[in-house]
């Protein structure tokens, strides 16, 4: 049904105003429960937190002066569990080397499914020269604390945007997100086929090639 607005009075209005405000005034203050305990903004945090405190776990020895960091939360700094990620994402770290506070980015090189059990790798490789690679790989242990970002980036695979066989080209540590990517295919959590290109200088200094090699088998995707 149809309103004539030529009929509404504005006086009307103004006392419904007057009316609501009287109300709100008199009205009994009742507490809410803070922002924080609303369930989407727990769930949002949990998928992204500006920080992540975590602790080193494991070291492993990869090919070429390279290394795999297993990071686990820190609970004692306030981290209780690792964020979920897309395969592809990295982690920012926040450093401090020789009281100069730096940030890198490392693409994480575990499968997403490794948060559920409280984990989370990333690989680092020496680069002459090299500021934060080369203070990782120098003092970086079991024990060592990390203050690391939510997961970042967008390097991932998007059903409604890429086709179903992706084609990677990798080199050296570049392999790292692809792995990801890999190990979340034969887990089954991403539905593509994948093809990767990867060079190095030769097989002795091939990063990952037992994970590679096992992973073709277990899913020749």
């Amino acid at each position: 049904m149809g309103t004539n607005f030529n009929q509404v009075k504005i006086a009307d209005f103004t006392r419904l105003a007057a009316s609501r405000a009287a109300h709100i005034q008199n009205a009994v203050a009742r507490s809410f429960p803070p922002e924080e305990s609303y369930s989407a903004n727990r769930l949002a945090e949990e998928l992204h937190p500006a920080h992540q405190y975590l602790v080193v776990q494991k070291v492993t020895e990869l090919a070429d002066d390279m290394r795999c960091y297993t990071l686990a939360p820190d609970i004692e700094a306030g981290t209780e569990k690792i964020a979920w990620f897309s395969a592809g994402q990295y982690l920012s770290l926040n450093l401090e080397i020789d009281g100069m506070p730096v940030t890198r980015a490392y693409s994480i090189s575990s499968s997403p499914r490794s948060t559920l059990s409280g984990t989370i790798e990333i690989s680092v490789k020496r680069v002459p020269g090299g500021l934060v690679s080369n203070h990782i790989l120098d003092t970086w242990k079991p024990g060592t604390k990390v203050d690391a970002s939510g997961p970042l980036g967008t390097f991932t695979y998007e059903r409604l945007r890429d086709a179903h066989t992706v084609i990677g080209l990798a080199g050296g540590s570049g392999i790292t997100p692809f792995l990801s990517m890999a190990r979340a295919i034969a887990e089954g959590d991403e539905d593509f086929d994948l093809v990767l290109l990867y060079g190095c200088r030769n097989l002795e200094v091939m990063a990952y090639r037992r994970s590679s090699q096992s992973l073709r088998r277990r899913r020749p995707r």
